[in-house]
Formats: C-alpha cells, structure tokens, sequence
C-alpha cells in the first residue's frame, strides 16, 4: 500500500511519500515508472494517497480539470470538497462505491494545506493533526518514528524524510525512494 507522511515543526508544514508501486506480484520500480510520486499538488493544496494506482490518475486529472471544487481552508471545506468530488467520482470516473455507511470513494489522503495537517478516509470523515500524522501500510511505523524523533527536529522536511526512511525498512509495502514537498 506505501506511506504517506506529513509534519509541522516549528510552524513549517512538510509531506512525504515512498515510491512502491506494484501490482499483484508484479513491482513498478521508481526509476522505470514515472508517475511514481504519490503527491498531488491541487491549488495551494498538497495531497497525498495511498492504495489503488488508478487514483493517481484520478486525482491528476481532478486537479487538472476540476481544481475549483477543492477548498482547503478547513476540516468542513474538506469535507464539503469530497462530497463533490464524490459526485465526479461516480458519475465522471465509474466509481462504483463502497463503504459500510456511506459510498466510499476509496481514497485514503493526507492533506498540506494552509499550514495545517489533515486526512480524508475512504468514506470522506476529515480529521485535522497538531503534530503528524500517516496514512498507509507504514502508519504505525512512521507513527512510532515520527514520536521518537519529533522532539528534537530541526525542519518539517528533514523529519518527514527520517520517518519515511524508518516507515520503508520496516514495512514490506512501502520502499524508497522517497519524495518530500515543503508545504509552507
């Protein structure tokens, strides 16, 4: 599934992914595919997933085509966000939705946007994050490493960069290399 990992120190925002990408037995190695990076940068917004391929293209060509229906002011604008994008999802892409309760998208995100730190789950529930936080297979391991280290971080991007580092050698589905964004 991979890593994403996002951080604020010392009121700098930074987010980070792996490069793993396979398919059944097959693995996608970050220098034969290009499209390996799993941020997206939508407006002033970076945004991250993890899981599917096919919601790489997905998210590129919302935010090539549909940009204007992303507000990133708030945990509410978010989540009033991915409503929209829902209705693009299912009516747009043949998204045919899951969930428990709700029509899922299938997007598991972490968002940098406006110095703040945020996740969407699959059924679009928004959470804000004062410190860090992960999304992925490497969650925990990132989690872990990013409790340990934060106390004596410098930057936002050298943080994210030793947390990914930590999340791939422990994690069997998340690899380097790695790719950081300074997000404000």
């Amino acid at each position: 599934m991979s890593v994403i990992f996002g951080a604020i120190v010392n009121g700098k925002l930074a987010i980070g992914c792996d490069s793993k990408s396979s398919e059944d037995n097959l693995l996608f190695p970050a220098g034969e595919k290009l499209t390996w990076h799993k941020i997206h940068k939508i407006g002033d917004a970076y945004v991250g997933h993890v899981g599917n391929s096919q919601y790489h293209t997905v998210l590129e060509n919302l935010a090539a085509n549909h940009a204007n229906i992303f507000d990133f002011t708030d945990q509410l604008t978010i989540h009033q966000s991915f409503n929209r994008a829902q209705q693009l999802l299912v009516g747009d892409y043949g998204l045919v939705p899951q969930g428990d309760d709700f029509s899922g998208s299938g997007l598991n995100l972490l968002i940098a946007a406006n110095g703040k730190l945020y996740s969407v789950d699959p059924e679009r529930g928004v959470d804000e994050y004062a410190r860090f936080w992960a999304v992925g297979s490497g969650t925990m391991f990132a989690l872990g490493a990013a409790e340990a280290l934060y106390p004596n971080a410098q930057t936002a991007e050298k943080l994210v960069e030793d947390v990914i580092r930590v999340a791939c050698k422990y994690d069997l589905h998340s690899l380097e290399p790695i790719h950081v964004v300074s997000a404000g």
